[in-house]
């Protein structure tokens, strides 16, 4: 089972599908297994974070589970899923319900405080973005550091077309995202 679990970060490490240079290990942020397509009686798939090759900037490999010989190159890979802007922050990567990949960026120890979580599933045989949602403070530095704290609250499903920001809707979120059109950064509704 281990040999299972770890064999896409082995093939991580030896193969980068933006140019065929070997990946250094110490990139690897998390890493998990998930079934994609909700089936739990089957080897499972697994979605690896790394920091990519900018201080603030994580990508994503996933390895869908094939027929013997397993791939060593992933199903997806996703340059900049979750970026981090100025001040990068920890990232994570968990597992969320019916094998949705969640990705969350916290910025706790510079200003303005953050948290960022982007939400992607697998729907009819592609990855799509199904949502973001972001927690961002109103403490932006030392000189307002003794006013009362305030949070932007911003969440986006884009699979429903709906979301809120502040307690109010916003409108014309759009569907899924592919992932070939997703920037990695908050979608303009969250900017508004």
């Amino acid at each position: 089972m281990k040999s299972v679990l770890f064999a896409p970060l082995l093939a991580l490490a030896a193969l980068s599908p933006a140019a065929a240079e070997p990946r250094a290990y110490d990139k690897i942020v998390a890493a998990a297994p998930f079934f994609a397509d909700g089936d739990a009686s089957r080897d499972p798939d697994h979605a690896v974070l790394d920091r990519g090759d900018g201080s603030c900037r994580f990508d994503l490999y996933v390895y869908l589970r094939h027929p013997a010989p397993q791939p060593t190159t992933p199903d997806l890979f996703k340059e900049g899923v979750l970026t981090g802007g100025g001040a990068c922050g920890n990232a994570s990567l968990r597992i969320g319900q019916k094998g949705a990949i969640m990705i969350d960026l916290v910025n706790d120890w510079h200003p303005p405080m953050s948290k960022a979580t982007v939400t992607i599933v697998y729907r009819n045989k592609a990855f799509v973005v199904a949502g973001y949602t972001q927690r961002t403070s109103s403490i932006t530095g030392p000189e307002n550091a003794d006013k009362p704290e305030r949070f932007s609250i911003c969440d986006v499903n884009f699979l429903t077309g709906k979301g809120v920001k502040n307690g109010r809707p916003v409108g014309n979120v759009g569907g899924p995202v592919g992932m070939a059109d997703w920037r990695g950064v908050a979608p303009a509704a969250c900017n508004d």
